[in-house]
């Protein structure tokens, strides 16, 4: 799922766009433009799996269509 900077003003869906803290930026996780990589195309970026459930949140609101 791709990460992205927003400025405060910039408003977005939470559900599809939850925050994510990485290297201690804030980062929103872009749910809606997630696609299938190959593995050596991917880079990581931090451990987040303490924010996983609102990672699995906003793909299966993506998946759902709510």
């Amino acid at each position: 799922m791709p990460l992205a900077v927003f400025d405060s003003a910039t408003k977005v869906p939470t559900a599809l766009c939850p925050v994510i803290n990485a290297k201690g930026k804030r980062l929103h996780a872009l749910a809606h433009y997630a696609a299938s990589l190959p593995a050596k195309a991917l880079r990581p970026v931090d451990n987040v799996v303490a924010q996983a459930s609102a990672l699995v949140s906003a793909m299966d609101t993506v998946l759902s269509g709510i």
